[in-house]
């Protein structure tokens, strides 16, 4: 299975409230939050192997 991978940052203390964790950023997200600090993520492919990604 393939999934159309963004990016990885491999620590980080602010997305899960009191936890370290590993963020894994995918493209083709349907909203266009005004917001969205993932922006340049939305468009583009790159599509991976799911085992690559885990």
């Amino acid at each position: 299975m393939k999934v159309n991978y963004a990016g990885t940052v491999p620590i980080s203390t602010l997305d899960w409230t009191g936890k370290a964790a590993v963020t894994i950023f995918f493209r083709g997200c349907p909203f266009r939050c005004p917001y969205c600090q993932n922006y340049p993520y939305i468009e583009g492919t790159d599509f991976v192997e799911l085992e690559f990604v885990e």
